[in-house]
């Protein structure tokens, strides 16, 4: 963190951080430096940062942040990406993640596309209306700081 605070990155409109509790500073005393990741970025000067509350699941988080980028190419303000992505992952059905997936898996990375891939045949045992992410868990630790 100490690396990024003097950087200037003000040509970045956005930072993505879509591990792990990206959100939560450290444990630090109040005494002590307290300053996350989500800080040390807006104070280099990025526009915003979308971070995580908690420990997120891999491939909720591969959909949800693809669908996010999409809904930015799309045109949407990053708030307004960042809610139709909670929403679409949130509303999902089993039809309609299977439909999303045949549609990204081809066009990401391998590595990504084997996390989906396996994520698709888990959604293989499941009924056609229901919707595997519906539980906050999966979809309400994203969150949008800064602009």
């Amino acid at each position: 963190m100490g690396s990024i605070v003097p950087l200037d990155l003000s040509a970045y409109h956005l930072v993505c951080l879509a591990a792990c509790e990206t959100a939560v500073t450290g444990d630090q005393t109040i005494t002590d430096e307290y300053v996350g990741l989500v800080s040390a970025f807006l104070k280099a000067q990025v526009g915003c940062v979308v971070s995580t509350l908690w420990r997120v699941e891999s491939a909720a988080s591969a959909i949800l942040v693809v669908q996010f980028y999409r809904e930015l190419q799309q045109g949407q303000s990053p708030p307004l990406a960042l809610k139709a992505a909670q929403t679409f992952l949130r509303t999902a059905t089993r039809a309609d993640l299977v439909q999303w997936l045949d549609w990204a898996i081809p066009k990401l990375p391998r590595s990504l596309s084997l996390i989906l891939e396996e994520t698709k045949r888990g959604l293989a045992t499941m009924m056609e209306t229901e919707q595997p992410y519906s539980h906050p868990y999966y979809w309400a630790a994203f969150t949008l700081s800064g602009l």
